[in-house]
Parts: C-alpha cells; sequence; structure tokens
C-alpha cells in the first residue's frame, strides 16, 4: 500500500472512495462527479472558466479534487462547516444562501 492510501486509512472512516494513482481507497460510496459536470457547464455556457473556486460544505473533499483537477481552475478554498465548528465556539452565518454570483 502506498503512502497516501495508507495516510488516509489512518484517518478513517472515509464515505467516498478516492483513486490515486490507480490504487482506491476510503469509503464505499462511488465519487459523484455530476455536480462538477454541471457547476463546469453552467459557468461555460455563461463564457466563464473560474481560476479560484470557494467551496463551501466540502465535507470529505471529493468534489473539492474535482474543482481542482481542471486545468483552468488554479485555487480551491474548501471549508467545511463542521470543521469550523471545531475549531471555533461558535459560527455565525447569516444571508449566505440568498446571494448569488452576478455576471455581466
Amino acid at each position: 500500500m502506498s503512502s497516501l492510501p495508507k495516510a488516509a486509512a489512518a484517518l478513517g472512516p472515509w464515505w467516498f472512495r478516492f483513486e490515486h494513482n490507480g490504487v482506491s481507497f476510503g469509503g464505499a460510496v462511488e465519487r459523484d462527479r455530476e455536480k462538477t459536470d454541471w457547476f463546469f457547464s453552467a459557468l461555460a455556457s455563461l463564457g466563464g472558466q473560474p481560476r479560484r473556486i470557494l467551496e463551501l460544505g466540502s465535507h470529505e473533499g471529493s468534489h473539492s479534487l474535482q474543482l481542482a483537477g481542471r486545468s483552468f481552475v488554479e485555487e480551491v478554498v474548501a471549508l467545511e462547516p463542521a470543521d469550523l465548528g471545531r475549531r471555533f465556539d461558535a459560527v455565525f452565518c447569516a444571508g449566505l444562501l440568498y446571494h448569488r454570483a452576478v455576471t455581466r
């Protein structure tokens, strides 16, 4: 077992299955690629290719890896609220869901 799957096993349990250099490791659930494909398709239809992406609710990072895997993406910042709750005594989030990106 290479060092990455071994390190991942030590951090388990995992929900999603990951692959690296042809080796599968992690959980039993296949990674969902439909959401990231739709995301990039929708942006392309608006004429955009994002270089920097903020992902809110990254869970284990399955989508983060897919987002970062596009050749034009330079940076993905992924935040998982459950992890944030472990680092802070309180988390305040007001007005996040009604905001949207506006392209002109």
